[in-house]
């Protein structure tokens, strides 16, 4: 009995990872700004800094020093 397989080899995955970067800048510049009612407060000039900070650094891929298990 013979089985043709056919593979299709593709020499790069098309990800986009925007989202998740955006996800972790968001959760690493809440550990640095304040809770307010109980709710990291992400309008403030001080979260959007740290956020941008953060995403920044993630897109370098040079985040070893920042994520904690």
């Amino acid at each position: 009995m013979n089985i043709d397989y056919q593979y299709a080899v593709q020499d790069e995955l098309n990800f986009d990872h925007e989202d998740s970067l955006s996800h972790w800048a968001s959760l690493l510049a809440d550990k640095w700004t304040p809770v307010i009612d109980g709710v990291h407060n992400r309008d403030s000039a001080e979260w959007e800094h740290h956020y941008e900070s953060y995403f920044d650094y993630l897109e370098l891929g040079d985040y070893n020093d920042i994520l904690e298990p």
